[in-house]
């Protein structure tokens, strides 16, 4: 395909999300140094570019030109963007359907369309009470392709990057603060760092919610279960790589910490008090509560006796 590669674009432009050093945030979390991953400053707004990106990119060298998705917004808007920069005449050859619950907040929504606009591939938002239920029999019954970044190991790929960067920019990581739903960003970091390119394997701690906590309860029962959360992004209640999301954790010596809704005001406060300036938002308090899973995670370990003598990285991983 005579284009320039998405991925390739990535590594050129919108990989290396940038850092932020937080010495007010590493009091706070009992940590020698604490340093943001800022997965929100990609180029659709999420770590979800570095699976979705490079994913889309073979399935479309493969002659695969319909695809389905369900999503909670990110995928979506990762999808959307990827699609928005290819040539017009593959795009033009290109339909995406996307399934989303109706309590799809507005501003997913708005981003879905901005991400979507003025492109030529065709795009569908549809919605249901079970959009990942929708998505399997579009799939199923009509041949579509089902990006379910679960049950696909390519999904796992683009998080080789991400590992390179941290190794790269923090080699004294001592732990990793991941937001979890799936727990692909966890299984991808963790057989990136398994390949033997680097010195250390940091501990992998993965953060969920008081609603949805299939993985992180597993290692946390310190919580009382909620029907609702701030942090809307995690969603998957079946969390099909919960398996070995789990034994990445236990391997690397990390845990995993259930987050309730007054922890998450309280990491918000926190980092809107003391955390750095932002590097691509106008303002720290436009972070949405999905990133502030990791602070809020790394507080949590800190109250129950935790504490790292090297750098502790909390990844942000999307508006």
């Amino acid at each position: 395909m005579h284009y320039m590669a998405p991925s390739l674009f990535l590594s050129t432009h919108g990989w290396n999300t940038p850092w932020t050093h937080e010495p007010a945030l590493a009091a706070i979390v009992g940590a020698r140094a604490v340093l943001i991953k800022h997965e929100e400053c990609a180029p659709s707004g999420s770590h979800k570019d570095r699976s979705l990106w490079p994913w889309m990119e073979s399935l479309i060298a493969e002659g695969k030109r319909s695809f389905v998705l369900s999503s909670s917004g990110n995928a979506a808007v990762s999808a959307c963007a990827f699609l928005s920069r290819l040539p017009q005449d593959i795009q033009q050859n290109i339909r995406l359907d996307l399934w989303v619950a109706p309590s799809l907040s507005d501003e997913k929504r708005s981003r879905i369309a901005s991400a979507c606009a003025g492109t030529a591939f065709q795009a569908t938002v549809n919605e249901s009470a079970r959009p990942r239920q929708q998505a399997f029999l579009q799939a199923r019954e009509r041949g579509f392709f089902l990006l379910r970044a679960s049950r696909d190991e390519r999904a796992l790929e683009g998080y080789r990057s991400l590992a390179r960067e941290i190794a790269d920019t923090v080699p004294d990581a001592e732990a990793v603060f991941i937001p979890t739903s799936s727990g692909t960003a966890l299984c991808g970091l963790y057989r990136a760092f398994q390949r033997g390119e680097y010195p250390r394997i940091p501990q992998l701690h993965a953060v969920q919610t008081a609603r949805i906590h299939p993985i992180a309860a597993e290692f946390d029962s310190r919580f009382s279960p909620s029907q609702f959360s701030r942090a809307r992004a995690i969603v998957d209640r079946v969390a099909f790589r919960k398996k070995d999301a789990v034994a990445a954790v236990r391997s690397t010596g990390g845990s995993g910490w259930v987050v309730d809704d007054v922890l998450l005001e309280e990491a918000r406060d926190q980092y809107c008090r003391k955390g750095a300036g932002h590097p691509c938002l106008p303002e720290r308090e436009a972070v949405g509560y999905d990133a502030l899973l990791s602070l809020a995670g790394a507080m949590k370990a800190h109250r129950h006796g935790w504490q790292w003598k090297g750098a502790l990285v909390l990844l942000f991983s999307g508006l």
